[in-house]
C-alpha cells in the first residue's frame, strides 16, 4: 500500500464535496474512478463515514475561519451570509495561495454582476475590493496598485470599524492607490474621493 496514493484519494474525498457524496453513496464504483491499486482502494473503502464527513467539516470551517481574518469587514456586515457566500466558491481543493486565494475568489463573487447575491448594499462589493487589494499590497514585494471604487469605501470601512454598518450609502467615486518599491520597504496607500 502506498501512502502518498492514499492520501492523495483521501484528499480529493475531503475537500470536493460532490466526489465525497459520491463515494459515501458508493465507494467501489467511486474508488475505481480514482486510478489506485486494488489494496490502496480497499483500505479507502473501510474509512469511517462519520470521521470522514466530520473531518471534510472541520476543514470546511478552517477555511472559513481564515477567510473571514482575509476580510474582517466584509464579514462583519454579511453577517451570516457571509459564509454561505463563500461555501458557493471554496468548492474543491485549497487553492494555491490558500485564504488570500478563496478570499479573492469570494470577492469575485460579490463583484460579479450575474451573481445571484441577495445583498440590499450594492457597496459591499467595493468594501470587499478595498480589503482584498490591502491583502494583495501585504503580501507581495514590489506593488503599485490602483482600484477604482463606486463607493467611498474609506469612510464605509471606518464606519463599519466602529461598530456601524452603513445602510443606504450614495455613489461617489473613490480612487485607492497602494504602492510598495521593495518587500522590506513601507507600503504606501492614498485614497482619493
Amino acid at each position: 500500500m502506498t501512502l502518498a496514493a492514499l492520501q492523495t484519494a483521501l484528499a480529493k474525498i475531503l475537500t470536493d464535496e460532490t466526489l465525497r457524496g459520491d463515494f459515501l453513496a458508493e465507494r467501489a464504483t467511486t474508488v475505481r474512478r480514482l486510478d489506485m491499486s486494488v489494496e490502496d482502494a480497499a483500505a479507502l473503502i473501510e474509512i469511517d463515514t462519520f470521521g470522514l464527513r466530520n473531518f471534510a467539516d472541520c476543514l470546511r470551517r478552517k477555511r472559513i475561519l481564515d477567510v473571514r481574518k482575509v476580510l474582517p469587514l466584509t464579514c462583519q456586515v454579511l453577517g451570516d451570509e457571509f459564509d454561505r457566500l463563500l461555501r458557493t466558491v471554496i468548492e474543491g481543493p485549497p487553492r494555491a495561495g490558500r485564504h488570500r486565494a478563496d478570499a479573492a475568489a469570494l470577492v469575485c463573487c460579490l463583484c460579479s454582476s450575474s451573481a445571484q447575491v441577495p445583498i440590499q448594499a450594492t457597496w459591499i462589493a467595493d468594501l470587499a475590493r478595498y480589503e482584498m487589494a490591502f491583502v494583495t499590497a501585504g503580501t507581495t514585494g514590489t506593488c503599485c496598485i490602483l482600484r477604482c471604487f463606486r463607493f467611498p469605501v474609506a469612510a464605509i470601512a471606518g464606519a463599519v470599524l466602529s461598530g456601524r454598518t452603513p445602510g443606504r450609502v450614495a455613489p461617489r467615486t473613490s480612487i485607492g492607490l497602494w504602492l510598495r518599491l521593495g518587500r522590506k520597504k513601507r507600503l504606501r496607500y492614498l485614497l482619493l474621493n
